[in-house]
């Protein structure tokens, strides 16, 4: 019998409004590459090479096992857009601050094959254009979460600001007449905040989001949700560029 490592055991996919859980399986790769260009000649000893500048992203061959009481979904594929995280807990759910791994892409397979009497969805998807110029890997800034009020996240200390800009992913999963106002904020030391992005999404139906931006961000962020009715179930994932 094989086993699974906690990492394995605890990742969790959402695409679009959708969570795609299910009981995580197994995972081909995660890419995160650039091609080289050779600079050189016949002539060299050594040959200098330089990035093409186009970042090859996506995720090939995520399995997982259905199970009715993680609400795991069969998504169609299409042809729009869609808004992809893949999280990934250490020996628990996955929390603030775990490893996310981001982007914005199309579906290339996402097919349901039954394997010893069980039923398996697996998933690859590819990036939204043919270069994906931001980063795909960051941290999980807010976890799946039934939201009843007014919230404030966890913050997520990096130690220093930076200044390439940022990409976040906001999923609502569900609503039950909800009406909240989501944002990102910032500080510098962790006690005062200042908004850093505020997402369109309302918190009224199911939906999913990226929030994009090119400005300096501050060492401590987080995410918030402020509530005037309803509830909702939401996932936040963020990216320092």
């Amino acid at each position: 019998m094989t086993s699974r490592t906690h990492l394995q055991k605890n990742m969790e996919l959402y695409i679009g409004e959708y969570d795609l859980t299910g009981i995580s399986r197994t995972l081909d790769s995660l890419a995160d590459t650039m091609e080289q260009i050779e600079l050189g000649n016949w002539g060299n000893d050594v040959t200098p090479y330089v990035s093409d500048s186009v970042r090859e992203i996506g995720i090939r061959g995520y399995q997982a096992l259905f199970d009715d009481a993680k609400t795991a979904l069969f998504l169609p594929a299409d042809t729009s857009e869609n808004y992809i995280t893949l999280v990934f807990g250490a020996a628990a759910s996955p929390a603030v601050g775990d490893i996310a791994y981001s982007y914005t892409g199309w579906l290339a397979d996402d097919s349901i094959a039954i394997d010893n009497k069980k039923g398996v969805v697996q998933i690859s998807t590819i990036p939204a254009g043919p270069s994906f110029d931001l980063k795909p890997f960051g941290l999980l800034l807010y976890p799946k979460t039934t939201i009843t009020e007014t919230a404030n996240g966890a913050s997520i200390d990096n130690a220093a600001g930076t200044t390439a800009g940022y990409f976040a992913n906001l999923h609502i999963l569900s609503s039950t007449d909800g009406d909240y106002e989501f944002k990102i904020e910032h500080s510098t030391n962790g006690s005062d905040w200042d908004t850093l992005g505020t997402f369109t999404a309302d918190g009224s139906a199911a939906a999913a989001e990226t929030l994009t931006g090119t400005s300096t961000v501050n060492r401590y962020v987080r995410f918030t949700a402020t509530r005037t009715a309803g509830s909702c179930v939401a996932v936040c994932s963020f990216i320092r560029q």
